[in-house]
């Protein structure tokens, strides 16, 4: 869970799993190449954030 005001960062990859890091675990290629957004939902399935790239 994220208080309000502390941030994390997700990796698609694996790696060890800590207070700022997050870890998918895939294996293969999940993002695309050209463009890409990720969704930040509540628990109770509210959209809270977005972040799109580039």
């Amino acid at each position: 869970m994220l208080n309000n005001g502390e941030t994390v960062k997700v990796y698609s990859g694996s790696g060890t799993p800590n207070s700022s890091s997050l870890y998918w675990g895939s294996s293969s290629a999940i993002w695309n190449n050209d463009g890409d957004t990720a969704y930040l939902y509540d628990n109770s399935g509210n959209l809270i954030d977005t972040y799109k790239y580039p």
